[in-house]
């Protein structure tokens, strides 16, 4: 298998020069495994591949937990074609920095060229959600899909009918596709195009890749929802939430939706009733492990097509009769706040760079990955506005 793109580099110095520091360094202190590091780098700088390999294992046996000498060692090995030894330094370079880019691209393109295809797919899913503003994951994620010659064949379903009610039309077009992506944001009849687009999804013939883009867009407040609330934040306020506030832009309703179906598949949370006071204002009863709880979704008039606010009550080991508030905001210049106990108690502000639509596209068209998590929450949502429905 050709090798695939070039590896991270450090910028050239003067190699010579260096290399003379080095080995007169090495002279009066033989055991400097900073020197060993250095004169090992520049042994690979120069292509002198099997010597800079000597020097850096012996970095790495001195020194088991430097980075850096896994990676320029991993660098060493692959530039000989040696792909499976390759991967297994970036892998252990890793170990000690799980988040440094270089490695997690490297060990996946080493195992790209190994011809070990789903081993790289999750090097660079790892990488994509680590990274998101990078463009890198998913230059590769596509080269992934391009060597393995199996880049789906995707319909994107850009339409107020949902996929499910879109009728003869679209029945033809997936017939014809290996995945199908849609975005239920802007939908007509929110409630029952999630219920038939679930049933649709979950059906026991389907064998596609489906995607709906507002799902990806909840990533963000996922992953703040569950660092936020997380053990080793605030301990139990997961388990012990009793209310959760919901508001959301027009067109947003299968959104939250998706939002809540994860929630409740995640905390083991049963349908118990709904009640659509008025076509902005629903109320979903569920019964958790630990009790009866109440989610009250709220559209907004105006704003974007987007959850934009989630207040959460819950109740804590610490403060067991003392209810607990946790806001979510979105506020303007990409941000979302997160503010612990009553008024502004505590707050934090997260960036949250939004991504234009064709990019969240680009990515779910390289990815094979994550149908699981989705299809749970789209099974729950599907309950919840089921009872809604009723």
């Amino acid at each position: 298998t050709a090798a695939v793109g070039p590896l991270h580099r450090d910028q050239d110095r003067d190699l010579g020069v260096a290399e003379i520091i080095f080995e007169q360094t090495l002279k009066r202190w033989p055991e400097s495994v900073q020197a060993k590091l250095g004169l090992g780098t520049i042994l690979l700088q120069q292509g002198r591949l099997s010597e800079a390999e000597v020097k850096l294992r012996e970095v790495v046996a001195a020194s088991p937990a430097y980075a850096e000498a896994w990676h320029n060692l991993g660098l060493a090995l692959a530039d000989q074609h040696n792909w499976v030894d390759a991967r297994k330094c970036f892998e252990q370079a890793l170990r000690f920095r799980p988040d440094h880019l270089p490695d997690l691209i490297n060990a996946a393109k080493a195992a790209i060229d190994g011809g070990h295809f789903d081993v790289a797919q999750r090097q660079l899913d790892s990488a994509r959600d680590i990274h998101p503003k990078s463009t890198e994951p998913v230059h590769f994620l596509g080269m992934l899909a391009a060597v393995r010659g199996d880049l789906p064949t995707a319909l994107w379903w850009n339409s107020t009918r949902p996929p499910a009610q879109a009728g003869a039309l679209f029945e033809a077009l997936q017939d014809m596709t290996s995945s199908v992506i849609y975005d239920s944001r802007g939908w007509r009849d929110p409630r029952s195009g999630l219920i038939a687009t679930a049933n649709w999804v979950l059906g026991a013939r389907r064998r596609k890749l489906v995607a709906d883009l507002a799902w990806m867009r909840l990533r963000i407040w996922r992953r703040l929802f569950g660092e936020a609330l997380a053990p080793r934040a605030l301990p139990g306020a997961l388990q012990g939430i009793e209310a959760l506030r919901l508001e959301h832009g027009p067109h947003a309703l299968p959104m939250v939706c998706l939002f809540v179906g994860w929630l409740a598949h995640a905390l083991g949370w049963k349908p118990r009733g709904g009640q659509a006071t008025s076509d902005r204002d629903l109320r979903v009863l569920f019964l958790s492990p630990q009790g009866p709880l109440t989610v009250t979704i709220e559209r907004r008039d105006e704003g974007p097509a987007d959850l934009q606010r989630a207040v959460v009550t819950t109740r804590t080991p610490v403060a067991p009769h003392t209810p607990l508030r946790v806001e979510f905001e979105a506020l303007a210049r990409q941000r979302i706040a997160i503010r612990v106990g009553d008024g502004a108690h505590r707050q934090s502000i997260v960036a949250t760079p939004d991504e234009p639509q064709i990019v969240t596209l680009a990515w779910q068209l390289t990815k094979r990955t994550g149908q699981r998590e989705f299809r749970e929450a789209i099974a729950r949502a599907r309950d919840a506005a089921l009872e809604l429905a009723s």
